[in-house]
């Protein structure tokens, strides 16, 4: 048997469900007339403002696609790129005593497509200058100069091995602070030689140049938050830590209480025939001891809870400051960088120039 109230939810049921149909079919019809302009139905004021929303949303919805697919292709190259870089600076690593004559063959025989090649030859010119990891100018430009035919084998001329020289140059110099200081005056020496060698073609070196530059605004940007979050992070552990230390405090007194308020329980118990103020003895007895246990039950979680808080953050401390300190070196490094290549890169755009000038002369 089916009750009445039964029913009644049932044609209830029945009756939402066509609602939501009509709904949906009246939607669909909607979205027919507005991306179906033949359909030569009218629309109304509304039904146009309905249609640039939906038009909007879709393309914001769009672009939002498009920018996450961006933003995961990108972090899988930069994966991909860091996997390359690790195991190309590990052979290169492990070539021993091989010499600069030998290179070349050696990074044959190694496991590494062509970008790979390239970072070990680079890396390996790095690790033998004198003074590494932290070579002065003149140690670091004197290793590329001795490495230099490996250089021009592996590059073999191409603009994207080329690109990756230049970023690999950038990034060695703007490791440390130490490099920034010891090696960014060797740059210009550097890239001038690769030039003149071939490793490095003008407009390769201008693509970077502007990439480089264009860069300097952003990373600025990022040092306030970085700096303002490992403040924050310094600040909450410190109250953190006098949460912990308050908690502390707090556990003990529950704990003495509540050990306190045990010992009187036990010498409040009657047996017999106690009095009336005896039984009142045993029942506050009874009570505080109730209050106190409940107290240490609430006091021994939060002290928990405030040790875990303040591990976080003291975890958390030293790579927010990691952070801030590698974003006030990627401006610092970027600025040193900068200074140091101006003249070369003027030059070779006067050098361009008069080239330009020669061909519409010739013409």
């Amino acid at each position: 048997k089916v009750s009445a109230v039964d029913l009644r939810a049932a044609r209830a049921g029945r009756a939402g469900a066509a609602m939501a149909a009509q709904r949906f079919a009246r939607s669909a019809a909607a979205k027919t007339v507005m991306f179906n302009p033949e359909s030569g139905s009218e629309l109304s004021e509304r039904g146009k403002e309905l249609q640039a929303e939906m038009k909007q949303a879709l393309l914001a919805q769009q672009k939002e696609d498009e920018d996450r697919l961006v933003e995961v292709k990108a972090g899988r190259a930069a994966a991909e790129y860091a996997k390359l870089k690790k195991k190309a600076v590990v052979e290169a690593g492990r070539m021993g005593k091989v010499s600069a004559v030998d290179l070349a063959a050696a990074l044959d025989k190694l496991s590494l497509n062509a970008d790979g090649k390239v970072i070990a030859a680079l890396h390996r010119a790095f690790q033998k200058a004198e003074g590494a990891p932290c070579p002065s100018a003149k140690a670091l430009l004197a290793s590329v100069r001795i490495h230099l035919a490996t250089l021009v084998a592996v590059v073999a001329g191409k603009p994207d091995r080329m690109a990756l020289i230049l970023k690999e140059l950038e990034t060695y110099t703007s490791d440390s602070d130490g490099r920034v200081d010891a090696c960014v005056a060797a740059l210009p020496k550097i890239v001038q030689t690769m030039y003149d060698a071939d490793v490095l073609e003008e407009e390769v070196i201008m693509e970077w140049w502007a990439q480089h530059t264009a860069k300097q605004p952003e990373l600025e940007v990022e040092i306030e938050p970085a700096q303002a979050h490992a403040e924050k992070v310094a600040n909450d552990l410190e109250k953190a830590n006098k949460n912990v230390k308050a908690a502390e405090v707090r556990l003990e007194e529950c704990k003495k209480t509540a050990k306190l308020a045990d010992k009187e329980v036990s010498n409040a118990r009657t047996g017999g025939n106690p009095t009336s103020e005896e039984q009142l003895r045993e029942k506050e007895a009874r009570r505080a001891d109730k209050h106190a246990k409940a107290a240490l039950a609430q006091a021994l979680p939060k002290h928990v809870a405030l040790q875990k808080t303040a591990g976080e953050l003291f975890n958390e401390l030293p790579r927010a400051r990691e952070a801030a300190a590698a974003a006030e070196l990627a401006v610092k490094a970027n600025i040193a960088i900068t200074k140091a290549l101006t003249p070369l890169i003027e030059w070779l755009a006067e050098d361009e120039d008069e080239d330009e000038d020669s061909d519409s002369d010739d013409e």
